[in-house]
């Protein structure tokens, strides 16, 4: 799949296209209703390039189906043949359950493997899973997929950051999955511990979950020695759905498994041509049990590659997915994405990358308050650290930052799954 002939792939991905489509459509009231309403019929779909007349399809709208018809929704065809569940983490709003059939869960294990071996794991290595295994997506399913490549999996599950490094000292993982706040809070840790995670067995870290911005990639390489693969994912849509290979040029695209559009926020009309950005869109094309058709992922990406990869793979490449449309918040009329503030702490030893961001309204105007994590046993001036921060954050991301605290490491607690860091305290004016 990963290396077949585009045209090929081309023709396979319009084939399931087409069937899912048409299956959603006779078999499902909530797409029925929503081709009607958008004034799509059967006979209108007749090739993949048809896709554009198909409603968006949205977060909100999925929520809603299972309000209306719990706990699986409106969407849901197959509610007797659901194999697995799983539900979203709830970062946006209330979660969202998914439901897969036994070959969908099957398909959606390969996927995921795929990405793990592009990643670099092979069998025989010591696949050590950091991440939630309850009810996310990105968990349980992971560790089928290492199996399917022949690794031998440690499934500590996340917390209990102690027992993290205890296991990888003695059981000497070379490959861990890892959400990108948690990798690098656990080096800090592991310092604290006397453990240098840069001596570790670990050479290959599959970062899970959430984005990593370049500057965060690099510093949890510094802090673990060992390279970083990125890939992008939503639950609802069984990720991943784009994977890094290990030349570390794009994203590869699943044309098997998803239809991946990038569309222009403003005029909703697709974007065809390198290195401009829009929104993701994707069709799954293999789980018929909840279909899910083009839905809007809110994260920008831009189209990177469409020719043969270095690495052998003959999908096309996407760029990295760093941020979500709606996570830029507006502050003092600037422009400030959240992930931004890596490039001030990548250049602050006595930091440990910990952080929470508070916006509030003090007397009409907006006041930022941002909490950073001291690393343990540093002796520092507070008072001219502070001054510097705020220098530095007015000079790089022209952001003027009210008020810095600084506290003992350890005091900023860490999420177990998704980090949700930031505060906006702001009155929302009526809509």
């Amino acid at each position: 799949m990963e290396c077949m002939d585009p045209q090929k792939m081309r023709d396979i991905q319009e084939e399931r296209f087409l069937s899912i489509v048409h299956w959603a459509y006779k078999r499902s009231p909530f797409y029925r209703k929503r081709f009607d309403r958008a004034g799509v019929s059967l006979p209108d779909i007749r090739s993949l390039r048809d896709i554009i007349k198909l409603p968006f399809i949205y977060k909100d709208d999925l929520r809603t189906s299972q309000e209306n018809a719990p706990p699986y929704g409106e969407h849901c065809i197959l509610p007797d043949k659901i194999y697995r569940t799983y539900w979203s983490t709830g970062t946006t709003g209330n979660p969202t359950f998914m439901g897969v059939s036994r070959s969908e869960a099957r398909y959606w294990d390969d996927v995921a493997a795929r990405s793990l071996y592009a990643s670099g794991l092979r069998r025989g290595d010591k696949f050590h899973h950091a991440t939630q295994l309850a009810s996310f997506a990105g968990g349980y399913n992971f560790l089928h997929a290492a199996q399917l490549i022949g690794a031998n999996i440690i499934p500590a599950g996340a917390g209990n950051t102690e027992r993290h490094i205890y296991l990888i000292s003695k059981l000497k993982p070379t490959f861990i999955k890892i959400l990108p706040a948690y990798a690098s809070y656990m080096a800090e840790v592991g310092y604290k511990m006397g453990a240098d995670m840069n001596a570790s067995s670990i050479s290959r870290i599959y970062l899970s979950a959430e984005p990593a911005p370049p500057d965060m990639r690099r510093e949890i390489e510094r802090k673990w020695g060992a390279l970083t693969f990125d890939n992008y994912g939503l639950s609802d849509l069984g990720q991943p759905e784009a994977y890094e290979c290990e030349l570390h040029d794009g994203l590869h695209e699943i044309p098997d498994w998803v239809v991946t559009e990038i569309i222009d926020p403003d005029t909703k009309q697709p974007i065809t041509e390198y290195g401009k950005e829009g929104v993701l869109i994707y069709t799954n094309l293999v789980r018929k049990a909840m279909p899910i058709i083009r839905f809007w992922t809110n994260n920008p990406s831009s189209w990177k590659s469409n020719e043969q990869c270095g690495c052998g793979r003959t999908t096309a490449r996407i760029a990295p997915v760093y941020r979500r449309v709606d996570d830029m918040l507006k502050i003092k009329g600037v422009n400030f994405w959240p992930g931004a503030i890596w490039t001030i702490l990548k250049e602050q030893p006595e930091l440990s990358g910990m952080h929470k961001i508070a916006i509030s309204d003090r007397g009409g105007k907006d006041y930022l308050k941002i909490v950073l994590e001291l690393k343990d046993r540093m002796n520092i001036e507070k008072k001219d650290l502070i001054g510097a921060l705020k220098s530095k954050f007015q000079g790089k991301l022209f952001i003027q930052v009210d008020e810095i605290e600084l506290v003992p490491f350890g005091s900023i607690e860490k999420s177990l799954h998704k980090e949700n860091n930031i505060e906006d305290m702001r009155v929302k004016s009526p809509s």
